[in-house]
């Protein structure tokens, strides 16, 4: 199965929530990137994308439409987590 195809079944809103799971925690951000803005990502899943270590991948998850207050929590957390090395280098 080549990347295409996986981008493919990551961003259709009829795959099952199992497979959105699986997909969610692989090594292509692209893939990861497309489950994020998948209407149909389950919660639990959202929650484990707010933490990726890839910025554009909690992008998604920001917009996401089943994101919740505490995922939103979550993808500041980890924005500032990321970011606070830098603000304190410029300091």
């Amino acid at each position: 199965m080549t990347y295409f195809d996986l981008w493919d079944i990551a961003r259709n809103p009829n795959t099952l929530p199992e497979t959105l799971a699986v997909l969610s925690t692989n090594e292509s951000w692209m893939v990861r990137w497309r489950v994020a803005s998948n209407p149909s990502t389950p919660i639990e899943t959202l929650k484990i994308l707010a933490t990726d270590a890839d910025g554009r991948v909690r992008m998604l998850v920001w917009g996401n439409r089943n994101t919740t207050e505490e995922i939103l929590m979550m993808v500041k957390a980890k924005n500032y987590q990321v970011r606070k090395p830098l603000l304190q280098l410029a300091q």
